[in-house]
């Protein structure tokens, strides 16, 4: 009977595994499919940010012949390592960052295999058990946990991975090299990994003295130290020649001195930062984080008295001082970002760092876990459910759709800079100076680098005026806006949308054509609610002194046009400090029934102008102005960041019409265009919008 009841429980035991490496596969599986499948849909070939300089800027000047630009920093970092990834993108890939995003999502992978490896290690079985794959499999899942969209999704972003990844590398392999007749070549090996952690980011300075600390306290041997001490200080003195320290920062020992409970509520929260979005924004989410942090904090000092004590220290330790590594690059990171607020903590870049200390965390303590986990079955399960779910519906939000409209942005910014037109509000979409990014995007247009090197922006300033014949079938569709662009006269903005009959696609690109010739060009993809999937809404820019009669849209693959008739916009704008003088309008034209009885959002104060805003309780407030004038009146206007649902009419004249472009400054409109019939118009402006971001307001003389 009792032969029975042991071989019952074996069979239920080896089911029971079974079981739970099934579930253990199929989790990961969907953890890191998922973590896939956001990265497809949020690409975006289109350079954003820190790539102009960093990635477009370094490859331009490497190819000149400048050396210099491999060592040359990107704000406080050193960052030679990606250099060579974005060399290679540019180089050898097309430069649309599809290579540098599967990298991020390699070296996750990489992550995840050394992490296995320590487990094993640590587990101290010939042959991997069924608990131990479904740890390892858990152990994956979590290590592309969706918090880190910004990283994965962002093909700038591989430094993050390969400043937590290679301090990891290194110390792991230092811990190899206190026995065995390989020990000599792993204590190499490990150097080579400091040295290339300095050169990730500037938190990889820190690798290497850790290095050494650890080499002491396992008594490495003095010619390994020595060993480590030289390349520590050279690698130190090599990072810190002609460094050039960020201006604008306090010390990291006064911000310590004057600041300490922040800067130890930043830290906690940026190491707890991972359950932050698990708790998928409750209330308590920040106080969940800081929890963690200081859970993480407290486990690991525990351990490491632990550890100290023992006589045999082999990859525990190393992955305590791997957790170390983490903690002070939290305090680090916490100097400079504090002023910040706490919640700056929850920046998704800074989730890789904790969600690795964590993942050293749980491979430390796998040993105990597993043995409580044979007493505590029911509740292991439970805990292991719990986090599971957690983790898994944070990863399905990467299926949400991407944010369509923020992507159409970034494409009609490239259009933008590809053609030269300084519209300064869109560009500020990829990049924080428009005339900078204007004059980068001018050298790499010249190279063909980047998307300026691909289909459709290649050579499109170059074929501007070129003939253009019409092609396949009649579109359906039109223009629903022509509007000046604030700070080029040149050109003009026109937005619309196109449906290609009979086509299983909406076109993919629009050329303008006027007497058969194109004068500009459009984007497609705009979002259409509700539209069927063959029709898109299109953004572009056309040459201002082209409009004023036909033009045909020439959409592009699917091959369809549409003749429309374009009138010029109704104004000219021109971003200036309103005054008085430059306003011919006064509080007298407006005519009864205004609803704008509000302000702008800054509740702006101008001597001698009285400003009337949509805004009274907040951006939910709608409402119409109208006003009497004439053509070549002025008058100023701004709104907020969110616009499509802001109208400019002229009473009786339906024709003339336009949406309202973004002008978050205030805006001098000259009411001169062509179209405008002489003597007295009443000229009307709706605000319908209710959302986030959607106000507007006038500044007229006061009377």
């Amino acid at each position: 009977m009792a032969t029975d009841t042991i071989s019952g429980r074996k069979a239920w035991a080896v089911s029971g595994g079974r079981w739970l490496l099934l579930a253990s596969a199929l989790f990961a599986i969907c953890m890191v499919g998922l973590a896939i499948a956001g990265g497809v849909l949020a690409w975006s070939p289109v350079p954003f940010w820190d790539m102009w300089d960093g990635y477009l800027d370094f490859f331009l000047f490497q190819q000149a012949g400048d050396s210099s630009i491999w060592w040359f920093q990107q704000n406080e970092h050193r960052i030679v390592l990606a250099k060579v990834l974005f060399w290679l993108d540019l180089k050898w890939f097309g430069g649309t960052s599809v290579f540098l995003i599967i990298c991020n999502y390699l070296l996750v992978a990489c992550a995840a295999l050394l992490f296995c490896r320590i487990l094993r290690q640590l587990a101290g079985t010939a042959r991997a058990t069924a608990g131990e794959w479904a740890a390892m499999l858990f152990l994956t899942a979590w290590l592309f946990l969706w918090s880190q969209q910004e990283n994965l999704t962002w093909g700038f972003q591989s430094q993050f991975f390969l400043a937590q990844l290679l301090p990891l590398c290194a110390l792991y392999w230092l811990s190899r090299a206190q026995y065995g007749a390989l020990a000599g070549r792993h204590c190499m090996m490990a150097t080579v990994f400091g040295l290339g952690s300095m050169v990730a980011m500037a938190n990889g300075i820190l690798a290497l003295p850790l290095m050494l600390v650890y080499a002491i306290v396992v008594r490495l041997g003095r010619f390994k130290i020595v060993f480590l001490a030289f390349f520590t200080v050279l690698g130190l003195s090599v990072f810190f020649y002609h460094y050039n320290m960020i201006g604008g920062r306090a010390p990291i020992h006064k911000v310590l001195l004057e600041h300490p409970l922040g800067m130890l509520s930043y830290s906690l929260r940026y190491l707890g930062g991972p359950f932050f979005y698990l708790a998928r924004g409750a209330s308590w989410a920040s106080q969940l984080a800081l929890v963690a942090g200081l859970l993480l904090v407290t486990c690991a000092l525990y351990r490491l008295w632990r550890e100290l004590s023992s006589p045999r220290r082999g990859p525990a330790l190393a992955l305590l001082f791997f957790i170390a590594y983490i903690v002070m690059t939290a305090v680090l990171t916490a100097s400079g970002r504090m002023s910040l607020g706490p919640e700056q903590a929850f920046s998704s870049r800074y989730t890789t760092p904790a969600v690795m200390a964590w993942a050293a965390l749980a491979v430390l303590y796998f040993p105990l876990l597993r043995e409580r986990a044979k007493a505590w079955r029911g509740v292991s399960v439970l805990a292991l459910g719990v986090l599971g779910a957690a983790m898994l519906l944070l990863q399905v939000q990467a299926l949400k759709p991407a944010n369509e409209t923020a992507l159409f942005g970034k494409r009609v910014a490239a259009l933008a800079l590809a053609m030269g037109v300084q519209d300064k509000a869109q560009i500020m979409q990829v990049y924080p100076e428009p005339s900078r990014a204007l004059a980068l995007a001018a050298r790499a247009v010249q190279k063909d680098l980047s998307i300026f090197g691909h289909y459709p922006l290649q050579g499109v300033a170059a074929r501007m005026g070129q003939s253009l014949p019409q092609s396949g079938v009649r579109c359906d569709g039109g223009v629903s806006a022509v509007v000046p662009v604030v700070g080029d006269p040149a050109y003009v903005r026109i937005e619309g949308a196109l449906h290609a009959p009979g086509s299983a696609q909406a076109p993919t690109f629009v050329r303008l054509v006027v007497a058969g010739h194109v004068v500009g060009y459009a984007a497609t993809g705009a979002p259409t609610p509700g539209a069927p999937a063959t029709q898109t809404g299109f953004a572009g820019y056309a040459k201002a002194v082209a409009l004023g009669g036909d033009m045909v849209l020439q959409g592009e693959h699917p091959a369809c046009f549409l003749p429309v008739h374009v009138s010029a916009p109704l104004f000219s704008a021109q971003p200036i400090a309103p005054s008085p003088q430059l306003a011919s309008l006064g509080s007298a034209s407006v005519l009864a029934g205004n609803q704008w009885l509000g302000a702008d959002f800054h509740r702006s104060k101008i001597d001698g102008m009285r400003v009337y805003g949509s805004s009274i309780h907040g951006d939910q407030d709608t409402g119409t102005i109208s006003l009497r004038l004439k053509r070549g009146d002025r008058f100023f206007y701004r709104s907020g960041p969110t616009a499509g649902h802001q109208v400019m009419t002229v009473e009786g004249y339906p024709q003339l019409s336009v949406v309202m472009p973004v002008l978050p400054e205030w805006t001098q409109l000259v009411l001169d265009s062509a179209a405008l019939p002489s003597g007295e118009l009443v000229l009307r402006i709706s605000d319908n919008g209710d959302g986030w971001g959607e106000w507007s307001a006038l500044a007229l003389k006061s009377e």
